[in-house]
């Protein structure tokens, strides 16, 4: 009940302090070639979008930048919200790579994530990861994510994605389409986080400034992602599969045959 409280009255300071402050943005631009998704942003589109890299230490210490280097970009299609990540090392070796198995968590990994409010009530959200070789994890925000209960990864939905490993970098590319997505047709921002870990510094950096006793995807501390031009509404996500059910009876007693059913099944996309 005590952290409930505390963290209600932070996230109300909060709010006060973002609306006294500008706050961090970037631009979003559309394409106009087609994203390959093999991990590798090295499409026209990547080399004009704007970069954003000026992330925050949000562990060990939320007082300094990044000690790596990390830049994110986005683009977007009729079809597709994209973003790129290319997270550089400091230190040779491999990557802590827990789990392959998709929905990973836990502290000490490898891995880039994007979360994004489209509708900007601080409160629910999308969330989309990628460790270094490519295992997806993505959930749902609720709560504003005061806490680590409030991300639900049993939500699974379909998106795209790819990362490729270099020497001393990794790159990794998102493809969300926005039929996986809700948000509100003719908006032109979106709220954003953007954030890394990094095993080798065993660091957590975040795009915007996050204190280290909030939850890294805490949707009170967020940017702003700003279209170009406002968005349509996504057609439904959803697929109508009709077929026709085998199943047949007989009526011995007056020697007829019942008809069978035709049944029509909704299946999400």
């Amino acid at each position: 009940m005590k952290f409930a409280l505390l963290s209600l009255i932070m996230a109300c300071l909060v709010l006060t302090s973002q609306s006294q402050t500008a706050r961090p943005s970037f631009h979003i631009k559309r394409t106009t070639t087609p994203i390959k998704i093999d991990g590798i942003p090295d499409e026209e589109a990547w080399l004009q979008a704007e970069i954003v890299d000026e992330l925050i230490q949000q562990f060990p210490n939320d007082t300094s930048r990044s000690k790596v280097k990390t830049e994110f970009r986005a683009t977007y299609d009729d079809e597709f919200v994209y973003f790129s990540a290319i997270a550089y090392d400091n230190t040779k070796g491999g990557y802590v790579i827990s789990s392959l198995r998709r929905d990973f968590r836990g502290p000490g990994l490898d891995g880039v994530s994007v979360i994004i409010d489209p509708f900007q009530d601080v409160t629910n959200g999308f969330f989309f990861g990628l460790n270094p070789v490519g295992v997806q994890r993505e959930g749902l925000i609720s709560n504003g994510y005061l806490s680590s209960t409030d991300l639900d990864l049993s939500w699974d939905n379909k998106w795209y994605s790819e990362t490729k490993i270099h020497d001393g970098y990794w790159t990794a590319e998102f493809a969300i389409p926005y039929k996986t997505l809700r948000f509100k047709p003719g908006n032109t921002r979106w709220n954003v986080k953007l954030y890394r870990q990094d095993s080798k510094e065993n660091e957590r950096a975040i795009w915007p400034f996050t204190p280290r006793f909030f939850e890294p995807g805490n949707l009170n501390y967020t940017g702003e992602m700003i279209w170009e031009e406002p968005l349509v509404k996504p057609g439904p996500n959803v697929s109508l599969i009709p077929y026709t059910a085998a199943k047949v009876s007989q009526d011995f007693q007056n020697d007829q045959a019942r008809e069978g059913t035709l049944i029509l099944v909704v299946m999400p996309k």
